[in-house]
């Protein structure tokens, strides 16, 4: 299949996707980490995820735990 298909079979399905389906992908693709919600520190600086716990929908609390 050529990369063309390809990328517009990915373009059709993202629109599809509701926001838990994207965010169980972000997670299995280890963007943003589980418990936390924000950026997984295993792969980005400690800046990135930092800022990105500030901004997640759930709070540092659960980080300590």
């Amino acid at each position: 299949m050529p990369v063309v298909d390809l990328i517009a079979r990915v373009k059709s399905s993202a629109k599809n996707r509701t926001s838990s389906e994207r965010r169980s992908l972000l997670i299995s693709a280890h963007i943003l980490d589980e418990k936390t919600g924000s950026y997984d520190a295993r792969f980005f600086s400690k800046s990135t995820v930092e800022s990105s716990v500030s901004k997640s929908p759930r709070k540092t609390s659960k980080i300590a735990s």
